[in-house]
């Protein structure tokens, strides 16, 4: 147990939906992913909370204009906490930095 598995947490609850891979063409750094979900939901990417775990990942929120959490992981560098993003060192911590706790 990481950590990082959202059923750990409690947080699948939460989820209206689960974008998959073959739901979106382009693959990050490129948006379309965050894009297609932010679609799908009918709300602004602004308002928008990502959880990611490398710099292709983290880019591709920002490119979306989403704000990003970033879960390192030991490929993970921990440079890509840098900027906008916040640095969670385990899914665990989401609850609490989503005020869902």
């Amino acid at each position: 147990m990481n950590g990082r598995d959202p059923r750990q947490t409690g947080l699948v609850r939460h989820f209206e939906f689960v974008l998959a891979e073959g739901d979106y063409v382009r693959h990050k750094p490129h948006p379309e992913s965050y894009q297609k979900a932010a679609a799908r939901l009918g709300i602004d990417p602004a308002r928008c909370l990502v959880a990611e775990d490398t710099q292709r990942g983290l880019v591709s929120a920002r490119v979306a204009g989403m704000e990003c959490v970033v879960i390192p992981n030991a490929l993970s560098n921990r440079a890509t906490s840098r900027g906008r993003a916040r640095d969670s060192s385990a899914m665990r911590e989401l609850p609490g930095l989503l005020g869902i706790a």
